[in-house]
């Protein structure tokens, strides 16, 4: 088990903490220009790479609450507008998530976690493939629970993100949020 530790910095335009999070200092973050742009080398078929506008969600307050976000931040965040980036190159995965939260963060598939933070909390998140689906596992450092992703493509220009998030403690119910995104 290797931990390879995240940075945070500072967004220019935001007062809330974005964070950069390299899997490998050596290897940098995916260039531009080498970035996937959504299709197979090989066919054409469509890929989870490209830019995505979130144009739907569902049970969004239930989830907010369920990860503690307060009530007057969980309207702001619930009508503001929100895309992401996903590059793909070999075996490493970069999201750019634009929006209130903004992160910017490379994985390597099946690699060790990466210690992040978002708004002053530790997540150890790992990535791994399921089919041509991505699925990111935030597990919360103190434990008490556990956020559970799943981006998969509903067809060619629609990515449909499934977030679970599970509790440590039987007693409370997992809260599931489904979001639609359409490519742009």
């Amino acid at each position: 088990f290797i931990l390879a530790k995240a940075a945070t910095t500072k967004d220019d335009d935001d007062d809330d903490a974005g964070v950069v999070a390299a899997a490998d200092a050596d290897d940098g973050a995916l260039a531009d220009e080498d970035e996937d742009d959504g299709s197979d080398e090989d066919g054409g078929a469509p890929t989870l790479a490209g830019t995505w506008k979130l144009v739907r969600s569902e049970n969004y307050p239930a989830y907010l609450e369920a990860i503690k976000v307060g009530k007057l931040l969980r309207g702001v965040i619930a009508r503001a507008p929100t895309s992401q980036v996903i590059s793909l190159r070999g075996d490493r995965v970069r999201i750019v998530t634009r929006g209130i939260l903004k992160m910017d963060t490379t994985y390597v598939v099946g690699g060790p976690p990466i210690e992040v933070f978002v708004k002053g909390s530790a997540f150890l998140d790992s990535v791994e493939r399921d089919g041509a689906d991505l699925l990111l596992t935030k597990q919360r450092v103190d434990r008490t629970y556990a956020i559970h992703v799943r981006r998969a493509l509903t067809d060619a220009d629609t990515l449909t993100m499934t977030s679970a998030v599970r509790f440590a403690l039987p007693a409370k119910d997992d809260v599931v949020l489904v979001q639609t995104y359409q490519r742009q």
